[in-house]
C-alpha cells in the first residue's frame, strides 16, 4: 500500500475498453462503502499544465509518429507533476485516490513507437525513473488494465469523436499489445482484466464485479467517525430485588453457542459440512481464493490465472442469473458450483 493511510488505484485501458463506465461504477462503490474518494482524470484538459498535451493531440506538432516517445512523454509527465501535491495530500488524509489513466497510459501509447522489445523496455524504465524518481510523482499502488480486443474497441469507438491517437486503428492495435507486454513485465504494477470471452464483450456488471474483486482486498479499513464522549451521569439509587423478583444469571437458560469461521477454503467447508449437519456455508459478495505460500513463481502465476478465470465465470453466472429475476442470494448459491475449492467462504456451525 502507498506509504500513507490511503490507497492509490488507477484504471487503465485503450480507448473503447469501457474504462470510463467502469471508473464511474467503482467510484460509486467506494463512496457507498464509506470511503472518501479523490478523483483524477488524465490528461487534465481544463488545466494549464496540459497545454503541451492538447497541442500534441491536436496535431500541432505534426503526426504522432513524428514526435518521439521521449519528447511526447514529457508533455504528459508535466501534467501529472502539477497534480502530484494534490494526490499526496489526499493520500495523507486517508482518501482513496482513483485515477482514470496515469503513467501506464504514457508507457502504452508512447511505447507503440518503439518496435524493438528491449528498447521499449528501456523506455519503460526511463519513464518510470523520470516520473517517480526525478519528478517525485506518487506511485500508484496498482493499475488495472481493462483489456478488450481491437475489433471490440473499434465498435465501441464508432460514434465517438477521436483525437490523434484514437483515430489511428493501427495505433489502437499496437497499444493493446504494449499493455499486454506491460502486464507481463511488471505484474506488481499492472494487472490485466480480460473483458472479452469467446470473442464477446462481457456485460458491464460482470466486468465490474471482476474489477471490484481485485480492488477490494487492497483497500484500507473504512474510516470511522468518532462519536463525542457521553456525558457522565450520576448513578441512581435502585431498590434491591429479592431472588424471586430477579433470578440470578445462573438460573437463566444458556444461549445456544455458534462457531463462525471466516475466510475458510471451500475444501475445508465441504469437510465440515459432512461432519456437522447444521453447518451453514455463505459465499461472500467478493469471493477470493487461498493461495499456497510455497508455490514457485511460474506455478504461482499459472495458479492465479486459472483461479481468476473461474472467479470471472462465477461473476458472469451471478450477473446472468440476477438478470433473470433470481435473487442475489439464490444466484450466488447456484453459481457456487463454478467456484474452485480454493475459494474462501464463511461457515457457521
Amino acid at each position: 500500500m502507498n506509504e500513507t493511510s490511503g490507497a492509490f488505484i488507477v484504471i487503465e485501458g485503450t480507448d473503447g475498453s469501457g474504462k470510463s463506465t467502469q471508473f464511474g461504477l467503482i467510484q460509486k462503490k467506494l463512496e457507498a462503502a464509506g470511503y472518501d474518494v479523490a478523483v483524477f482524470k488524465f490528461p487534465r484538459y481544463d488545466n494549464p499544465s496540459s497545454y503541451f498535451v492538447r497541442r500534441y493531440l491536436g496535431g500541432d506538432y505534426g503526426k504522432a509518429d513524428e514526435v518521439g516517445p521521449y519528447s511526447s512523454s514529457l508533455f504528459y509527465a508535466l501534467d501529472r507533476f502539477e497534480a502530484a501535491q494534490e494526490i499526496r495530500e489526499a493520500l495523507k488524509e486517508g482518501k482513496i485516490v482513483l485515477s482514470d489513466r496515469f503513467t501506464g497510459s504514457n508507457m502504452a501509447h508512447q511505447g507503440t513507437k518503439i518496435d524493438n522489445p528491449e528498447q521499449r523496455r528501456g523506455f519503460f524504465i526511463w519513464l518510470d525513473n523520470l516520473e517517480f524518481e526525478m519528478l517525485r510523482i506518487p506511485r500508484p499502488d496498482i493499475s488495472f488494465i481493462l483489456r478488450v480486443t481491437p475489433d471490440v474497441a473499434q465498435k465501441l469507438l464508432a460514434e465517438k469523436e477521436r483525437d490523434i491517437h484514437e483515430s489511428d486503428i493501427s495505433h489502437l492495435e499496437r497499444a493493446i499489445a504494449v499493455y499486454d507486454d506491460m502486464a507481463q513485465l511488471f505484474p506488481k504494477d499492472f494487472q490485466r482484466v480480460d473483458c472479452v470471452r469467446s470473442g464477446e464483450l462481457l456485460d458491464v456488471d460482470t466486468i465490474n464485479l471482476m474489477l471490484w474483486e481485485k480492488i477490494h482486498p487492497l483497500l484500507p479499513p473504512v474510516p470511522t467517525v468518532k462519536k463525542p464522549a457521553a456525558k457522565p451521569q450520576l448513578a441512581k439509587a435502585e431498590p434491591v430485588a429479592t431472588a424471586e423478583e430477579n433470578p440470578s444469571k445462573e438460573e437463566k437458560a444458556p444461549l445456544p453457542k455458534q462457531l463462525r469461521l471466516e475466510n475458510v477454503s471451500g475444501l475445508i467447508a465441504q469437510k465440515i459440512e459432512r461432519l456437522a449437519s447444521r453447518a451453514k456455508v455463505e459465499t461472500p459478495d467478493i469471493p477470493s481464493v487461498y493461495v499456497p505460500e510455497r508455490l514457485v513463481p511460474d506455478a504461482h502465476k499459472e495458479y492465479r490465472a486459472k483461479t481468476d478465470t473461474l472467479l470471472g465465470l462465477y461473476a458472469k453466472l451471478v450477473a446472468g442469473l440476477a438478470k433473470r429475476g433470481i435473487s442475489t442470494k439464490e444466484a450466488r448459491a447456484m453459481a457456487s458450483l463454478a467456484l474452485p475449492v480454493a475459494a474462501t467462504c464463511t461457515i457457521s456451525v
